[in-house]
């Protein structure tokens, strides 16, 4: 999300692009504010009890989809907890919550370098599903951005359809991995060309989280 010229410039420019998205998560937050007064958004919230509410969040998530679950891994949540404790001027981590009176309705944990914000884990609580909270804390944090020096949202790779509503851009990225042991590098390139085929059959979303599953199995063996 290229925030460069205000959020304005960016609203406007993604109305040009062909995207309602914005529009409408912006429609959802005045129905929130109507309906719920005690509307409330806190960008940098500092509170660690609340990065464990999200973390909690996800976990439940991941085990309602049977989806990999990396934060199961024993060191996930320490390592969530050392990043969010880091506050310095050139890497920070940020923890931005919607709230609603004195319950939560979205949070999301980020990282921060200079004028970049790169999204880490996000959640909402199911209570308030039908204004798509996450959305409206996204574009909460995107109106905030300015105030807080931040020129670009980066919201991660990954296919799902409301980064490709409110990317404004994106970034070509590579990937590979150095291993030590013979035998480890040929276990990674079977399961690497093993993906490759899922990806190339139509074999549909189950044996994708099979993969992931693995990718899973690998790095815990790894950590």
């Amino acid at each position: 999300m290229d925030l460069s010229g205000g959020f304005e410039a960016y609203r406007v420019a993604r109305r040009q692009a062909g995207t309602d998205e914005i529009q409408e998560t912006l429609r959802k937050t005045r129905k929130m504010k109507r309906e719920h007064s005690a509307f409330r958004f806190e960008v940098n919230c500092r509170e660690p009890r609340f990065l464990d509410m999200l973390i909690d969040w996800k976990l439940n998530q991941f085990a309602h989809s049977g989806e990999p679950n990396g934060l199961a891994l024993p060191w996930a949540r320490p390592l969530m907890h050392r990043v969010f404790e880091y506050d310095g001027e050139s890497f920070a981590g940020m923890l931005s919550v919607l709230w609603v009176g004195d319950q939560a309705a979205a949070a999301t944990f980020s990282m921060r370098s200079h004028t970049v914000l790169h999204g880490w884990l996000a959640a909402y609580n199911p209570e308030f599903r039908k204004y798509s909270p996450g959305s409206i804390l996204l574009l909460q944090i995107a109106q905030a951005a300015e105030s807080l020096g931040v020129r670009r949202i980066d919201m991660g790779r990954g296919p799902e359809p409301y980064k490709r509503s409110f990317a404004s851009g994106a970034i070509m990225l590579e990937q590979g991995s150095l291993e030590r042991s013979g035998l480890t590098a040929a276990a990674r390139s079977r399961l690497l060309r093993f993906k490759e085929w899922v990806r190339s059959t139509p074999v549909g979303p189950s044996a994708r989280r099979l993969v992931h599953g693995l990718r899973s199995v690998s790095e815990a063996a790894r950590g």
